[in-house]
């Protein structure tokens, strides 16, 4: 790992080498990957420095077909026009659809288990289903943290 690429402090699911440097990257759930229908650029979670020519993001055929074996989240919830954003996510991931009756309910992280899912478009539906019914509907990742793709 080089010491321009600071480390994640989530799992990593794969590493892909880029760039005519050779910079391996760990990638994580965090990191994001930017589709503009000519390439795929990776965006990191902890921005690289990019200090010489030839460190670059954006990935070439053996990097597309090492991130093609991981389930992706489509990110909807972002500020890039025209392009798909996605992140990769392992196998294991589960995303826990709550309900909130009020205020007092979501700061104190005490709500009703609405469902859970392997997969947030699924999640997404639960909530969807649910909102009338509740405060505020919430949902969350395997490590209990708020998403919002």
């Amino acid at each position: 790992m080089s010491k321009y690429i600071l480390p994640s402090k989530y799992p990593t699911l794969t590493e892909i080498t880029l760039g005519s440097n050779r910079n391996v990257h760990a990638i994580t759930k965090r990191d994001r990957f930017l589709d503009n229908g000519y390439c795929v650029q990776l965006i990191k979670e902890i921005p690289m420095k990019v200090q010489f020519q030839g460190d670059s993001l954006v990935l070439d055929q053996e990097a597309l077909s090492v991130i093609k074996k991981f389930r992706k989240v489509v990110h909807t919830n972002h500020e890039y026009r025209d392009c798909e954003v996605y992140s990769l996510i392992s196998e294991d991931e589960r995303f826990m659809v709550m309900g909130y009756e009020n205020e007092e309910e979501v700061a104190e992280r005490r709500g009703t288990f609405l469902g859970g899912e392997g997969y947030y478009d699924l999640a997404k539906k639960i909530k969807a289903d649910n909102l009338n019914k509740f405060y505020a509907v919430k949902i969350f990742d395997t490590d209990k943290e708020e998403v919002n793709y």
